[in-house]
């Protein structure tokens, strides 16, 4: 059945298909979603899509599906690029310039390192925020010179323990995610 006129040649039903389908290819390649589903829909569309059998049908049907999976992932990953962004701006310090933690483990967050002559400062990346307001930074032996949250800078007060040093937290975390301490020290860390 011939569907499409045009002044050199008529395109059949599968044939005009076949180049939406590869028009939507191209755009999908082209990071170009909306008109690749676009051109999807005009493939899938036709009341004659029946007569070029069920292999057809499920190819249409499944790059459709992978396409508009794609895009919802594109904006998830745009949004959560978006979220990282904003907490870098507030933590990129801690992160920037840094060294690995001095902790084999913490069972609260991750901690990165930075030395400067006679003093080093941890950041604390506290992901589970203690419910009694007290972080343990487990066998730490160094002299804390000053505790702070680094989105407030607002001052925490620490204390030595035999379990190491403890720093006194507000109820709630800035961050629902990770919530930076910086804790400035006398000399290297050093850890038992």
């Amino acid at each position: 059945m011939k569907i499409i006129s045009g002044p050199h040649r008529e395109l059949t039903v599968g044939q005009q298909k076949f180049l939406h389908l590869h028009a939507a290819q191209l755009f999908a390649l082209g990071n170009e979603k909306d008109r690749a589903v676009e051109h999807l829909d005009r493939a899938v569309s036709h009341e004659k899509t029946r007569e070029l059998g069920p292999n057809w049908n499920d190819m249409l049907a499944a790059t459709r599906a992978f396409l508009m999976h794609d895009r919802k992932s594109l904006v998830a990953t745009k949004e959560r690029l978006a979220e990282i962004g904003k907490w870098m701006k507030v933590n990129g310090e801690s992160i920037y310039g840094t060294t690995a933690s001095p902790f084999k483990e913490l069972s609260w967050g991750r901690c990165t390192t930075k030395l400067s002559g006679d003093e080093a400062t941890l950041y604390l990346h506290v992901f589970d925020w203690p419910a009694d307001g007290k972080l343990v930074v487990p066998g730490l032996k160094n002299t804390v010179q000053s505790a702070s949250l680094l989105a407030t800078h607002n001052k925490l007060k620490t204390s030595a323990s035999l379990e190491g040093v403890i720093v006194s937290l507000p109820t709630a975390a800035p961050d629902k995610i990770s919530s930076t301490i910086v804790l400035k020290i006398k000399g290297a860390p050093q850890i038992n």
